[in-house]
């Protein structure tokens, strides 16, 4: 779809803004070491020869591409339709699960990448755009239809959490335990039926993991869950 495309392309130009932000300062050095200080140009973005293809790739989106006009697209993704609004976070899962695993895993997939992928380190972007995404529906949608895009988003982040990667997995157990207790506070959601469809990511974690830590984080976050939304305190 239309939407995968533009989710990668955005996927990499976070990963680019990435790049440029952690590398700035060493390449600044290296430039100014290089370069007459008169002679600099900060708003030029001819590609400098000390710098690799994406290097300057990076430094070029850094300039140009503000993040405020990618944090618009996903802003705006309240403004879309039930079944618009499904698609737009059906294909975010997917561009995210590729980044992160190699490949897409789908529901009831194996969790784990393939033994190639295995080497390559996982890329975030687009886990972090959706979990934005996430926050900025939450309140504009009728509790049914964000009922449908958690079942998505919420397999998709338990897939993750299934991960090798420590921090990756982590943190989208953490994601899960926040959005979660974000949702359930709301007094017209404190319903059973309702916050076990919240509950169940957790249990299919539990269930698939063998990690202490990843199970103990489980159980700790759950706790939080129903002491917050039980008494209405916040996390």
């Amino acid at each position: 779809g239309c939407w995968e495309i533009v989710f990668t392309v955005m996927g990499n130009i976070r990963r680019l803004r990435k790049m440029h932000e952690a590398a700035a300062d060493t390449t600044e050095r290296s430039v100014r070491a290089e370069e007459p200080a008169a002679d600099k140009d900060d708003d030029s973005y001819e590609i400098d020869a000390a710098l690799t293809v994406e290097q300057s790739n990076a430094r070029l989106i850094h300039k140009t591409v503000p993040e405020e006009m990618m944090d618009r697209i996903y802003q705006r993704s309240t403004l879309l339709s039930s079944r618009a609004g499904q698609d737009f976070f059906t294909y975010l899962c997917r561009v995210s699960e590729t980044e992160i695993f190699g490949h897409v895993v789908g529901a009831g997939g194996a969790p784990s990448p393939p033994p190639a992928a295995k080497k390559r380190s996982p890329d975030t972007s687009s886990l972090h755009s959706l979990i934005e995404a996430v926050h900025y529906n939450m309140d504009s949608r009728p509790r049914l239809v964000f009922g449908q895009i958690w079942n998505l988003v919420s397999d998709h982040l338990a897939r993750v959490a299934l991960t090798a990667d420590r921090s990756v997995s982590l943190f989208a157990v953490d994601s899960l335990r926040q959005l979660s207790i974000n949702y359930l506070k709301k007094e017209e959601l404190q319903e059973f039926q309702f916050q076990r469809r919240f509950l169940r990511p957790f249990t299919v974690i539990m269930k698939n993991s063998d990690d202490r830590t990843m199970r103990e984080l489980v159980l700790r976050s759950v706790a939080q869950i129903v002491i917050v939304c039980g008494q209405g305190h916040d996390p």
